[in-house]
């Protein structure tokens, strides 16, 4: 088993993360990339995990968004129209040159 932790302390402005998770390695990564005076990454494991200090605005909890069957639809609908006018441009654009 591998545990995933975030922890602060209540009223700290920083909160210090360890994760096996890839996703999250790769978003603490470039994070400290691009901020790194806000993410500091502490400590590459050798078993793959990451501990890294993040601001604690950092942390957030949120449940996924529903999407209604109807809008679902539409995304469908927009999709397939934007995919005909890009092949239809990819067309037009071979026989010209």
């Amino acid at each position: 088993m591998r545990e995933n932790c975030i922890e602060w302390i209540e009223g700290d402005k920083r909160a210090t993360v360890t994760t096996y998770s890839k996703k999250f390695i790769n978003k603490l990564k470039a994070f400290s990339e691009e901020n790194p005076e806000e993410v500091q990454i502490i400590k590459e494991n050798q078993d793959g995990s990451i501990c890294a200090h993040i601001p604690t605005y950092y942390v957030r909890i949120a449940p996924k968004k529903k999407v209604s069957e109807e809008r679902k639809q539409e995304l469908r609908e927009q999709f397939a129209r934007f995919r005909e006018a890009r092949d239809r441009e990819e067309r037009c654009g071979k026989t010209q040159s």
